[in-house]
């Protein structure tokens, strides 16, 4: 609440006034700015297409640190066999280099291929043979196994504690057998 004072001074003297009471009110909220909801239309189109540059770029470079497709090597005619020849090089010198024991030269005859052997620095997973009428227990073959996570049940087996969350694939490796170790392919196969 408010009043005012009115006052008017002369030679004679002084004079003062009151007014009535009065109240003011609250100014109206005033409704958005028209400016704002504009500037928001000229804003947001600058901000999609920053995002859908910066996603680009970022899947360009995943694409480039991809494999190539196997689809590329199926196709691949004589023309490409420099191009194989270099492939396989690069293999040779990224993998694992050792040093072939003597024990490992004992079974070097079991083997279809010299320089692709069962045991070495993978012996951990080398597919041993057993039974009584076995002179050796080695075979060419290595165990594979995969684990995978079953996503689909996930929340389930964590919620009551199943079994199968984790599920474990078992595969063996192997060279295709020498006459001579035909028997022995297949008694892998039984054991297995």
């Amino acid at each position: 609440m408010h009043r005012i004072l009115l006052g008017g001074c002369t030679s004679a003297g002084c004079t003062y006034v009151l007014s009535k009471e009065f109240r003011t009110q609250r100014p109206p909220l005033s409704p958005d700015k028209p400016g704002s909801s504009k500037a928001w239309v000229a804003v947001f189109p600058f901000l999609v297409i920053a995002v859908v540059v910066t996603v680009t770029i970022w899947k360009r470079e995943s694409i480039k640190q991809r494999p190539k497709p196997l689809a590329k090597y199926i196709n691949m005619t004589d023309e490409d066999e420099k191009e194989i020849y270099a492939e396989y090089q690069e293999l040779e010198r990224n993998s694992i280099q050792y040093r072939q024991s003597e024990y490992e030269s004992e079974y070097a005859t079991y083997d279809r291929y010299a320089n692709i052997t069962a045991r070495g620095p993978w012996e951990s997973t080398a597919v041993r043979l057993h039974g009584s009428h076995r002179q050796y227990d080695y075979i060419n073959a290595n165990e594979i196994k995969v684990i995978y996570i079953n996503l689909k049940h996930l929340n389930q087996c964590l919620l009551f504690k199943k079994k199968g969350l984790y599920n474990e694939k078992q595969y063996i490796a192997c060279q295709g057998p020498l006459e001579k170790t035909c028997e022995d392919f297949w008694e892998m196969i039984i054991q297995y």
